[in-house]
């Protein structure tokens, strides 16, 4: 990923023969599209770039989550020698607002180049705002504002611009329903090659295979969707079920799949899936509030003063406010050398206070909805802050061991189905696997053996599904390595004093 405060840098990829053999499949295929099914940390996105590539595309457009943009455009670069344009209306990290625009601008007038757009993004192009008229042909005014209603329209506009040569679509089960509107979207999007991809492409419905399979290969299927289920799907009779049918389960397990005219789907590689990168922007008053710390080591909270003494504390604030606005709380406390009274000021995250990184987590679980999934973060503050403001229940070290057992137990019941927890759920917690392989990271704990130890809880004997790690990264924090000018000065002087404490010995 991106080094420390240096942007985007190239990347350096490993060869794999099951990838190899993947990337041939794709790229040599006669089939108008493709569905990847491939598991967490298979590489489906450095597949979809060197698909594209190796398939001559001049025009490519990535659909995908806005936060993985940080993650797809050094793999372009690296791969393609091109730079990724990212497609929208506002900023994302250092590309500007009006830089966003003037791309999705040019993805639509047909220039050739690589585009990514965010998924939301993608489907609101469709959207227009169309006039409201009465039967007589009169306009209808809203009698509240005295104004022409107005309703929302699609015209699928990206079916009527110039044909990509490669469209990519991450996360496809967001679209596996053709309730969605997204679906329609894609649909009707012109490429010569679609790339579907996503480890759970159908989401949690086995009957959306045929609409993934109608959008990756169109008129392949002959059937309808109810002749579909019935020739590869087990069901049984719900009165409350489309068509009073529900599905059970597939007739001979990964047969349709393997029958689609292009499926590559590659196993974990290893047991502990390395975490998938999501990056953020800290909120503007997170953002105003980072900056007066760091440069001045003291800002004014709600009328009360935040003052830091040591560029050592400073680092640990730093890094609690990549997780969220927080206050500071003054207390006292008695000094245990002087028995002298002393003032202290820690902080605390209120419940419902400004995240970006919470909001990030909202999304990834919207994107799998009825999942269990396990957070973690160094801070025990946030992640009881971070409980209540998801709905799921706290796993740290202020917790006694019964209350944590609780916890434990609810979770597996599936009375709770998000678990916060700081590195005391890294050792000896077991069972999460059974019912949990989501997990996400929002800062990682001191001990660095602790987050792979965590990853463990749920990437583990017993596992039956592919385990999906996501981490959430903080644009231009302590996040990515950037230091303030106060702590590297304080570890320049550290470092001289070492240098002279053995040049005198």
């Amino acid at each position: 990923g991106p080094a420390p405060d240096q942007g985007l840098c190239v990347k350096v990829f490993e060869r794999d023969e099951e990838q190899e053999a993947a990337i041939r499949t794709m790229v040599t295929t006669s089939a108008p599209g493709c569905v990847n099914g491939s598991q967490t940390g298979r590489g489906k996105t450095v597949m979809a770039v060197r698909v594209a590539h190796e398939r001559g595309s001049k025009r490519t457009l990535i659909i995908a989550p806005p936060n993985t943009y940080d993650n797809w455009a050094p793999t372009v670069e690296a791969v393609a020698g091109q730079k990724l344009r990212f497609c929208g209306n506002s900023k994302l990290g250092d590309v500007t607002a009006a830089e966003a625009k003037a791309n999705m601008a040019d993805a639509q007038a047909g220039e050739d180049g690589w585009f990514f757009v965010g998924r939301e993004m993608f489907l609101a192009q469709c959207r227009k705002k169309v006039l409201c008229f009465n039967r007589k042909k009169e306009p209808i005014v809203d009698p509240r504002t005295g104004e022409q209603k107005v309703r929302t329209d699609f015209d699928y506009k990206w079916g009527k611009v110039k044909p990509f040569g490669v469209a990519a679509y991450d996360e496809v089960q967001m679209i596996s329903s053709t309730t969605a509107k997204s679906n329609q979207a894609f649909k009707y999007l012109q490429a010569d090659f679609k790339m579907l991809q996503s480890a759970d492409w159908f989401g949690s419905d086995l009957s959306n295979m045929y609409n993934i399979a109608n959008l990756a290969f169109p008129g392949w299927l002959d059937m309808t969707k109810l002749e579909f289920i019935e020739n590869y799907l087990t069901t049984e009779y719900d009165h409350f079920a489309w068509k009073n049918i529900k599905v059970t389960g597939e007739e001979w397990p990964g047969f349709f799949a393997s029958s689609m005219p292009c499926y590559v789907a590659l196993p974990p590689a290893v047991e502990k899936p390395e975490p998938e990168r999501r990056y953020v922007d800290l909120s503007p008053a997170q953002r105003k509030l980072y900056d007066k710390l760091e440069n001045d080591m003291v800002a004014e909270i709600e009328g009360d003063y935040l003052v830091i003494d040591l560029p050592m504390h400073l680092s640990m604030r730093l890094h609690e406010l990549a997780l969220g606005m927080f206050k500071p709380v003054y207390g006292t406390r008695i000094n245990k050398e002087t028995g002298e009274v002393e003032s202290t000021t820690t902080i605390e995250f209120e419940e419902g206070a400004e995240s970006s990184k919470l909001d990030e987590v909202k999304s990834i679980m919207r994107d799998y909805p009825g999942e269990h999934f396990i957070i973690l973060t160094h801070s025990q503050k946030f992640a009881e802050k971070a409980a209540k403001d998801l709905g799921g229940l706290p796993y740290t070290g202020k917790q006694s061991i019964s209350e944590k057992a609780e916890n434990k137990r609810a979770f597996l019941a599936g009375e709770t189905k998000i678990l916060v927890g700081t590195d005391a759920m890294a050792e000896g917690l077991d069972g999460l696997q059974d019912v949990c392989h989501h997990g996400i990271i929002v800062s990682r704990p001191l001990r660095s053996y602790a987050t792979s130890q965590w990853i463990g809880r749920i990437a583990r004997r017993g596992q039956k599904h592919g385990v999906q790690i996501h981490e959430i990264v903080a644009r231009n924090t302590r996040d990515t390595g950037r230091l303030s000018a106060m702590i590297e000065k304080a570890l320049a002087n550290n470092r001289a004093k070492a240098i002279q404490k053995k040049e005198e010995k």
